[in-house]
């Protein structure tokens, strides 16, 4: 149980940051995109 346990927040956290780090960058990347124009 503790090891399905520690997964799934193991899997949990990973989404997080990845959808954390998919942001940021789309956001960078807008930022960049006014300051070519």
């Amino acid at each position: 149980m503790g090891a399905i346990g520690s997964g799934t927040g193991i899997l949990l956290a990973v989404t997080i940051i990845y959808q954390y780090f998919e942001t940021f960058e789309k956001e960078r990347a807008t930022e960049l995109g006014f300051f070519g124009f």
